[in-house]
């Protein structure tokens, strides 16, 4: 391994370089940059070690600057700094290359709907419509995307922890919002009235027609779960209380209740007349299934960001049998 010398005497000129840490000192300290000194201490101060200014050499030879993935040797280093630095051993599956691109989906009568644009940006560039999810993740494949639908299934359980933990959070008159997530044996049933006697049967309580009417668009999620580690379960209203701090007043379904989320929306940037407009003239969507999108795309920046909240807070022991919805 390269023995890394760095003088740390050595002053090295960085006013002009447009760094933060000096670029903000005026808005952040109203401090006149010209007479101040950062005293911010990073690793923009000292020179790079030779290899990686070669292996930068190397790229910018190249000549072509796309979208980096998820290569071996990134993925090794990541794993290499988890071991060195926490003594903590991680698998190279559980690592993410994101880019900066942050996806909302909400499930409609006719398919999916997803609008998407820059973790750094309010602006939601893109809307799209299919009937196929997998067709709509093939283009965000290094996005964040956060879904309202389940996206994983209690192999037996008849409840989730994480969704009654949603309907806690929300309160007594939107519990109704968020539906029980069949286990996974209730869903292998062939037919509706089979699965509702079986839960019964295994539960002592029904199946409500709601959930089974989903089979079909959650066995889709979870299928794509699976080969994907960055779709991630949410609640369009358990985002909106999040956003305005308290429960709404109306149901997304009454005209109170619409306009009440169009105006946070708009408060935060997100601009729902102009995302409207991009939906092709020929797209059946109801206008709470695009305001739906909406909101997960502002949970998608929020968990890019590393300030969502979950539920339930802590990553479950089993996960992969409890789920966790991101707000």
């Amino acid at each position: 391994m390269e023995e890394i010398i760095v003088n740390f005497d050595k002053y090295i000129d960085n006013k002009d370089k447009h760094l933060s840490k000096y670029e903000s000192l005026k808005s952040l300290y109203n401090a006149d940059p010209d007479r101040s000194i950062s005293m911010w201490v990073a690793d923009m101060d000292f020179n790079s070690p030779q290899s990686v200014l070669d292996a930068m050499e190397r790229e910018v030879r190249h000549g072509v600057f796309g979208y980096y993935g998820s290569h071996h040797s990134y993925l090794e280093a990541v794993k290499g700094w988890m071991k060195k630095r926490h003594n903590w051993d991680i698998s190279m599956d559980w690592c993410s290359v994101v880019h900066g691109v942050n996806s909302g989906i909400d499930g409609c009568s006719k398919g999916w709907i997803l609008v998407s644009g820059k973790s750094d940006s309010s602006l939601i560039d893109k809307v799209q419509f299919s009937t196929s999810l997998g067709f709509l993740l093939s283009s965000f494949q290094d996005s964040i995307v956060v879904i309202d639908m389940p996206t994983i299934l209690s192999p037996t359980k008849y409840s989730r922890e994480c969704d009654l933990l949603a309907k806690k959070f929300l309160g007594t008159k939107k519990q109704n919002t968020i539906f029980l997530t069949p286990s996974r044996t209730i869903l292998e049933c062939k037919n509706y009235s089979s699965a509702n006697e079986l839960s019964k049967k295994r539960y002592g309580k029904g199946l409500s027609k709601q959930s089974w009417n989903l089979k079909e668009k959650i066995i889709e999620v979870v299928s794509l779960k699976q080969s994907t580690n960055k779709i991630i379960e949410g609640h369009p209203e358990c985002s909106f209380k999040m956003l305005k701090k308290v429960g709404l007043a109306s149901s997304k379904k009454t005209t109170f209740g619409m306009f009440e989320r169009l105006k946070l929306l708009e408060e935060e940037g997100l601009d729902p007349i102009k995302v409207g407009s991009k939906l092709d003239a020929n797209i059946e969507v109801k206008p709470d299934d695009l305001i739906d999108a909406m909101i997960l795309f502002w949970t998608a920046r929020r968990v890019y960001k590393g300030c969502a909240k979950s539920l339930p807070s802590k990553e479950p022991v089993k996960l992969k049998e409890e789920g966790r919805i991101f707000i």
